[in-house]
């Protein structure tokens, strides 16, 4: 069996809810051994194919609500096995200044690596804007008038 995805099976989160399939990850280690040779061996063979993420929504603190997806346990355990292994081969190539989703980086880090820069540049200003949303509240009709002008 796979070291991988024993691995990944170590550094996927227990705690979560189980995806479409209600697996739980404490039925899923009831049998781990069986459940991880069995998964190798899909993966292995080309049949492994993941589960449909269940949809559900979780009400924001401005009381609208946002869509999150729960996929099974062990879809999550193939995702953590992949990153891994893009992760190793990829960290390489990344410049210093990138923190977005790489192990041992946080948010916190970035905004130290920001605050330092800022410090030695002798910069004063940043501008943080949250454009999520934006194009929800887009008049389509101008857009498309405006598209079509610009083409010509």
């Amino acid at each position: 069996m796979s070291t991988c995805l024993r691995e990944a099976y170590r550094h996927t989160s227990k705690a979560s809810a189980p995806g479409i399939d209600g697996v739980t990850a404490q039925q899923y280690a009831a049998h781990l051994d069986e459940n991880l040779h069995d998964l190798h061996e899909r993966l292995r063979s080309g049949r492994y194919q993941a589960m449909p993420v269940e949809r559900v929504w979780i009400e924001k603190e401005d009381r609208e609500q946002r869509p999150i997806g729960k996929p099974t346990f062990e879809d999550k355990i193939v995702q953590r096995a992949v990153a891994m292994l893009l992760e190793a081969i990829d960290e390489q190539d990344f410049s210093d200044s990138s923190y977005g989703f790489r192990r041992g980086r946080s948010p916190h880090d970035a905004l130290d690596e920001l605050r330092e820069r800022c410090m030695r540049d002798n910069i004063g200003w940043i501008v943080d804007a949250d454009v999520s949303g934006d194009f929800d509240s887009i008049d389509r009709i101008r857009l498309r008038e405006w598209t079509a002008s610009a083409s010509q």
